[in-house]
Formats: structure tokens, C-alpha cells, sequence
């Protein structure tokens, strides 16, 4: 399927950090993560981490979706990769017009 970009966020006991990535869509794996100069480098090791979530955007829509943190680093599960997907393909194809009855 490719690699998409994504928004990552940390979030925290009373806060919240962003950084972007790549997340790949065939195996989960999430790379080239930037992130700005005053984050936490591993968050999950801050005694404030509670989770982190990943967000992709399409035009004016969004994809949420859970990330764990998997020998330190980011990663998507199998079935959360498999929704994301079929979500995508979803969010991609244009509405269709239901027909008016009449």
C-alpha cells in the first residue's frame, strides 16, 4: 500500500506532544520521526506517559488511531494497520449519490 504521513501525539499526565512521521501501511512500522526541539526524545519513559496516538490526515478529514511502543519505538498493530486501511480506502472513494425515490 505504500507509506502515508502521519501526525504522532504523546500524551501525558496534564500535556501533550506532536511530532510527524512515515508510517509504512504494509507492515506498521513508523519512521523519520521529527520531532521539535524542546520534546521529550522517549517519551514512554517519562513517569507522566499515558499513550500515543497517530493521526493521518486526507483533505478535511481525519484518521485517528492507537500506537504502541513496541523495543522502543513506535509501531503499528496488525488489526489496527488492517482498519486503518480499510478505513483509507473509504475516506478515498468519493460519496456516492443515493437516488432520490420518487
Amino acid at each position: 500500500m505504500g507509506q502515508i504521513d502521519i501526525t504522532i501525539t504523546d500524551e501525558f499526565e496534564n500535556s501533550s506532544q506532536n511530532s510527524a512521521g512515515i508510517l509504512d501501511l504494509d507492515d506498521g512500522t513508523i519512521s523519520n520521526i521529527q520531532r521539535a526541539k524542546n520534546s521529550i526524545n522517549q517519551p514512554w519513559k517519562n513517569k507522566d506517559y499515558e499513550y500515543t496516538c497517530g493521526t493521518i490526515r486526507l483533505g478535511n478529514k481525519e484518521l485517528e488511531f492507537a500506537i504502541k511502543v513496541d523495543k522502543e519505538e513506535y509501531k503499528v498493530s496488525r488489526n489496527e494497520l488492517l482498519e486503518i486501511n480499510t478505513k483509507l480506502l473509504e475516506m478515498s472513494q468519493p460519496k456516492s449519490k443515493k437516488p432520490r425515490i420518487r
